[in-house]
């Protein structure tokens, strides 16, 4: 590349980027998934049942339980009843009352549980301010925070992107990106879906640059 075009310079897709980590961070999650459901007690009888939500790809009978916890807590404190009150008013332990009650998602209690999820939280949450604000200032010291976390996975996301640690600092800085690409990718494969077994290459060709020349003339 370098030969070719001495001039360009490279820059990571922040889509690819952030792929890269929430797949690390699902890595995390999975070797800790018995945190998420010691976190959570028992269900109690006397919890009242939360609102009928749209179903979840993700959800689970500890995450409905967690969220039905937190909103009935919530439901009851917020009015200003105290957490005697409340525990006794939910039927629940005193310091599960104050723990979701502190909280504000259910999900800070669930990562309260487990330091390991909690760090990679904080982890996450600075990458997004990094491209939030395109400062890749901090980018050296949350890769020595991925690399010391003693998390595995994000100890190898540390060291992949300290090998291209250039053209990352520019996918943090530059509004550049591979957005049009893929999209030309995208088209590629549609037309190869829709012609597939239908037609020969030359049609598809024809296709192929048709689509080429619709996208520049009505991006």
């Amino acid at each position: 590349m370098t030969e070719g075009a001495p001039n360009a310079v490279q820059v990571s897709d922040r889509f690819h980027l952030w792929q890269g980590l929430s797949k690390r961070v699902g890595d995390v999650a999975a070797a800790h998934r018995g945190c998420l459901t010691a976190a959570v007690p028992e269900p109690e009888p006397a919890l009242p049942p939360s609102p009928a939500a749209p179903p979840d790809q993700a959800d689970t009978p500890a995450r409905r339980h967690a969220k039905n916890l937190f909103e009935a807590v919530h439901a009851v404190t917020d009015t200003g009843c105290s957490i005697n009150a409340a525990a006794h008013q939910l039927g629940l332990n005193r310091r599960t009352v104050r723990k979701y009650a502190r909280a504000a998602t259910w999900q800070e209690c669930v990562r309260a549980h487990c330091r390991e999820l909690d760090r990679t939280h904080g982890l996450v949450r600075q990458f997004a301010a990094m491209l939030d604000a395109r400062d890749a200032a901090p980018l050296a010291d949350w890769l020595e925070q991925l690399a010391t976390s003693r998390l595995p996975a994000l100890a190898s996301l540390a060291k992949a992107i300290r090998e291209d640690q250039p053209a990352v600092v520019q996918g943090i800085t530059t509004p550049f990106n591979s957005g049009v690409n893929e999209g030309r990718i995208t088209d590629l494969k549609l037309q190869k879906r829709i012609m597939a077994g239908r037609a020969g290459v030359p049609l598809l060709r024809h296709r192929v640059i048709l689509m080429a020349l619709l996208r520049r003339r009505f991006p």
